[in-house]
């Protein structure tokens, strides 16, 4: 949010942060069902247009209730939303699971194999680009491997950071097109090894 307020507004971006605080905090999250606010304070957040709205409509109660009552049924109700969150939270990260196991794929490498490594870029950290190609030095376990970098002490890198390399040259030598009639032209047709 505030790289998109920025790029959108490089003067003033910085007197706008509480207001970007603010939406981030209103908006429920789709994973937990309620918003930040409403998890950490137990009630919905009331902006300037919800206490227009009340005092329009008369809603401002002027009963007071005691502080024990307060205090258990606030209890009671951060309780019970913890719940509907915790069960919430439960259904997104099966369908994100199920979302991501789709298509994905186990991929292993073996010492010396040739790896593409996904590193942040140097002018900007935000963003990443595919590095190599670097050889995969040892696996300490399942998804992390040590990778030599070149002129760079080893890096230790999740498999996720990891694809592998495959040579070009390697793959197509050369590439030939047939000539055709413009009724039928002809597909390009690639030579390899």
């Amino acid at each position: 949010m505030i790289k998109a307020y920025v790029d959108a507004n490089p003067n003033d971006w910085d007197e706008k942060l509480l207001h970007l605080l603010f939406a981030y905090w209103e908006v429920p999250q789709e994973s937990t069902v309620f918003s930040p606010f409403n998890l950490m304070f137990g009630r919905r957040v009331r902006g300037p247009l919800d206490l227009v709205r009340e005092e329009l409509e008369r809603k401002i109660s002027s009963t007071k209730t005691s502080v024990v009552e307060y205090v258990l049924s606030f209890r009671q109700k951060l309780t019970d939303m913890m719940k509907v969150a915790r069960d919430s939270l439960a259904q997104a990260q099966e369908k994100q699971s199920a979302w991501y196991d789709e298509n994905a794929h186990l991929c292993t490498f073996e010492s010396g194999d040739k790896v593409m490594v996904l590193l942040p870029l140097k002018t900007d950290k935000l963003q990443a680009a595919w590095e190599g190609p670097h050889v995969v030095l040892d696996k300490m376990d399942d998804v992390t491997y040590v990778v030599a970098r070149s002129g760079k002490k080893p890096k230790i890198v999740h498999m996720n950071m990891l694809k592998p390399y495959f040579n070009r040259s390697d793959a197509v030598f050369w590439i030939s097109s047939i000539e055709g009639s413009p009724e039928d032209p002809e597909e390009p047709v690639m030579y390899g090894d």
